[in-house]
């Protein structure tokens, strides 16, 4: 007959390996965990396994708002041509062209065209885009165009009068790595040969009010 101490070792075991198994501790987190319990330098649970709910985080407070914002290089491409190759950017190309303005844009200088993300259409009034006039609806695309080229630099904020004559705010918050247009945000930007292209998170109507 196996001694009471033998006996209590076996089921002291067999506790052990449940603990590990119901709660997902692997071996190396068992030896943290004993030496934290044996008081040779760690506390019972490590920091690693409850790093989520500590004040600091993953990342310093202010990292995420800290990051500029992203200015990718298709410097090889126009304008035009950067526009007909952004899947966000379709509906804006599709009021481009149906406002005549398509081969204005091919055939512009430099510029800065603030494209609103395609999804974004959808937030305006049922058939808003669908009731305007041809006019209005170039006077609506030129809303959204700076003849010039507008880098995100800090010292450009201001207004910015637009190719619809119309002004725009041009805020660039290097602390915050945001830059705002107007009303709307932007959530990318893109350099072209011949200036830029900003996707914008709302469409641009009544850009003055």
């Amino acid at each position: 007959m196996e001694s009471i101490f033998n006996i209590s070792k076996i089921v002291l075991a067999g506790i052990r390996q449940d603990s590990r198994v119901r709660y997902g501790i692997g071996a190396g987190a068992s030896v943290l965990l004993s030496a934290g319990v044996l008081g040779m330098g760690g506390s019972l649970v490590p920091s690693f396994l409850h790093a989520s709910t500590s004040p600091q985080g993953v990342f310093p407070a202010g990292h995420a708002q800290a990051r500029a914002l992203e200015v990718i290089d298709m410097s090889t491409s126009t304008v035009a041509e950067i526009i007909q190759t952004l899947p966000k950017a379709e509906r804006f190309e599709l009021m481009v062209y149906n406002s005549g303005l398509d081969e204005v844009l091919r055939q512009a200088g430099v510029i800065t065209v603030f494209v609103p993300a395609s999804s974004r259409f959808d937030y305006l009034p049922k058939r808003y885009i669908a009731g305007l006039s041809r006019a209005e609806l170039r006077e609506l695309a030129l809303g959204h165009i700076v003849e010039r080229a507008l880098p995100m630099q800090e010292s450009l904020s201001g207004s910015v009068a637009t190719a619809g004559n119309t002004l725009l705010g041009f805020i660039v918050d290097a602390a915050a790595g945001t830059v705002a247009v107007g009303d709307a945000k932007v959530i990318k930007a893109y350099q072209a040969k011949n200036g830029y292209v900003y996707i914008i998170d709302r469409v641009l109507v009544g850009a003055d009010e």
